[in-house]
């Protein structure tokens, strides 16, 4: 398409017409069309671009090209996702960051952060609570290094295999530190419901064993103290002490101890114990009371004013009562020269007939002899009395009326019958003394 004279002329054309401009046209021009050399010695048209174009250069001939195509050339980017920016000099090239990194400012220049740094970041620039707008946060790992403050409306949640080491809670619900080992360090607590120990214990324990431990009450009724400690882990035993409030005068009243005594410890009453009409159960063994007292011993009183005083009750317990059974039995031990112990005494009462209505026993009295025991005597419910020896008494009664005494003296045989006479005076004399017949 070339340049030509725009009109048709035959012959030669002077220098002025062939050079004047207005006087040459393109083949087929239109408005934003352009005069290039298409060669050495040739003239021609470029059609006008598209709106927007750009006049390119491509292999030294003009060209129209896109935007797009003018910034893939002049662009320093290379791969999708790539960003370019200014650095000190010119604009570069700033490579894709790898999945899931955020784009964050730098010294200078824009770079890749992963989350974990961006989290660092925020953590020491934080100036301000972080709203969450209400979304959950999850997968919290361990909480250490701050303190978590309180209020109404803060509270931490842990997962089952996470800790809250060496922190301190402060709020109007719970204040307290809790620490590595798993304990939990509280101030004055109050506690408005029960408290429910499953099989575990409540220990008290101060920074030293002088240290007075004590749980108090609010008043008389509920009012319990302890003062001691439970365990201790050196060769120092010191006992546990359990007190009751006086609120009348805001102090407390010792109960009973626990003395630690080695192996067999020991629990010292120092009040009444009242059983309330319950039973004091001794187990599959004996119940004992001791006294360090040289004639103390078991004291039964009754508090109550009537014409009755305290009654001991011995129960035997069998279904089956048979004949011979042993119903009561009192025993009566002391030291023997070696030094052992010995049984000097014994009082029983064995069943004789279990037979309703026809119930019978007797009681029995055994007494030592030559290094045993004797029944040395027996009282029937008939009230028939058997000794194993001969008995010496000064008198003997029946009805509260003497029948027996001392022996009186001798009576001489009679030799006639003024004698004989004489003499049955004498032993009626005798048996009136007596007592045998009435005076």
């Amino acid at each position: 398409m070339a340049l030509r004279h725009k009109d048709v002329i035959s012959g030669r054309v002077r220098e002025n017409e062939y050079e004047h401009v207005r006087q040459h046209i393109l083949d087929s021009q239109a408005i934003g069309d352009l005069v290039i050399a298409q060669t050495a010695t040739q003239l021609g048209r470029l059609a006008i671009g598209s709106d927007n174009y750009i006049l390119s250069v491509a292999t030294n001939t003009p060209a129209w090209i896109s935007p797009s195509t003018l910034l893939a050339d002049i662009s320093p980017l290379t791969t999708r996702g790539d960003i370019m920016y200014r650095n000190a000099t010119i604009s570069t090239r700033l490579a894709k960051g790898a999945d899931n990194t955020i784009l964050a400012m730098g010294a200078n220049d824009p770079e890749w952060k992963t989350p974990a740094t961006i989290m660092a970041d925020l953590s020491g620039q934080a100036g301000a609570a972080f709203a969450w707008n209400s979304q959950n946060l999850t997968g919290v790992g361990t909480i250490n290094t701050h303190t978590i403050p309180g209020g109404t409306d803060t509270f931490v949640l842990l997962n089952a295999t996470q800790e809250l080491d060496n922190k301190t809670l402060d709020s109007s619900v719970l204040k307290g530190t809790f620490t590595a080992s798993g304990t939990v360090i509280l101030a004055a607590t109050t506690f408005s419901g029960d408290i429910t120990m499953s099989s575990a214990h409540i220990n008290l324990e101060g920074s030293n064993l002088n240290t007075v431990q004590t749980i108090k009450g609010i008043d008389s009724a509920l009012g319990l103290g302890i003062q001691g400690q439970t365990l201790v882990t050196d060769a120092t035993e010191r006992p546990v002490v359990f007190y009751v409030l006086n609120e009348a005068t805001n102090t407390f009243l010792e109960v009973f101890r626990c003395n630690p005594n080695g192996a067999n410890p020991t629990l010292k009453l120092s009040r009444s114990l009242e059983l309330n009409g319950q039973i004091l159960d001794a187990g599959s063994g004996d119940m004992k009371v001791r006294t360090t007292g040289s004639s103390g011993g078991f004291d039964l009183r009754s508090t109550n004013d009537t014409a009755y005083g305290p009654a001991e009750l011995f129960f035997h317990v069998s279904t089956t009562p048979t004949a011979n059974n042993e119903l009561y039995r009192a025993r009566y031990f002391g030291r023997n020269s070696t030094p052992g112990d010995f049984e000097y005494g014994r009082a029983t009462v064995i069943l004789v007939n279990a037979t309703a209505s026809s119930e019978e026993s007797k009681r029995e009295w055994f007494v030592a002899v030559g290094g045993a025991l004797n029944l040395s005597m027996t009282l029937s419910g008939a009230g028939a009395l058997w000794t194993d020896a001969s008995m010496d008494t000064l008198l003997y009664k029946v009805s509260g009326t003497q029948v027996v005494s001392a022996q009186g003296a001798a009576v001489a045989n009679p030799t006639d019958a003024a004698s004989t006479q004489a003499r049955l005076i004498d032993l009626l004399g005798r048996l009136r003394t007596h007592g045998l017949i009435a005076t």
